[in-house]
């Protein structure tokens, strides 16, 4: 991580990773460089680069103040759902308001996944990892998606795994095929 991070648009800030003791299939970033790989997810990568492509992602994340963002948008939602309840009189709307703000704004825009997914490109990349191994981890985490929708249609029971690594990741096979064409461009260009 920190090979990636030294090679980041932002190499000066502090990152901290650290590998979470649950067999979860899941990376997450927090404020103030704070990256977190669970173990789960460990198992599902096929190569140092992988875990390279899932780290520059987190760390695209962060260098593209996208948690900053995500906060902002949820102190405005609060605020937002505070003055609807003193403006109505009725905490029932006010609670109501504050569910819809925190449903908007919660986890990463498809732009900022998106973006994340170019700077982990560009970041593994200037750190010797082979680029294309963005793609072939996203592509591991939805095949494993695929397989537990299909296991769970099987044996007619609800997908188990709810939050796991792309549960806030939208359109996957689209994001698959727009680093597949990043990567055509960034190794012909």
């Amino acid at each position: 991580g920190q090979r990636i991070a030294a090679k980041s648009d932002r190499p000066d800030l502090t990152y901290t990773f650290t590998v979470l003791d649950t067999d979860q299939v899941n990376a997450v970033t927090y404020s103030g460089g704070y990256i977190y790989i669970h173990r789960g997810l460990l198992a599902y990568l096929g190569s140092e680069a992988e875990l390279a492509a899932v780290l520059g992602h987190e760390i695209g994340h962060v260098t593209a103040r996208h948690i900053a963002r995500s906060q902002a948008g949820a102190t405005a939602a609060n605020v937002g759902a505070t003055l609807i309840g003193i403006l109505t009189g009725s905490p029932d709307l006010m609670n109501v308001a504050g569910l819809a703000g925190g449903v908007l704004v919660s986890g990463y825009s498809r732009e900022q996944e998106s973006e994340a997914d170019e700077l982990g490109v560009k970041f593994i990349s200037r750190a010797g990892y082979e680029p294309a191994a963005m793609a072939d981890s996203l592509r591991n985490f939805w095949n494993l998606e695929q397989f537990e929708l299909q296991q769970a249609r099987e044996e007619k029971r609800s997908p188990s795994g709810g939050g796991g690594l792309l549960a806030s990741h939208p359109d996957t096979d689209k994001r698959i095929r727009e680093l597949q064409e990043l990567v055509s461009k960034t190794s012909t260009g």
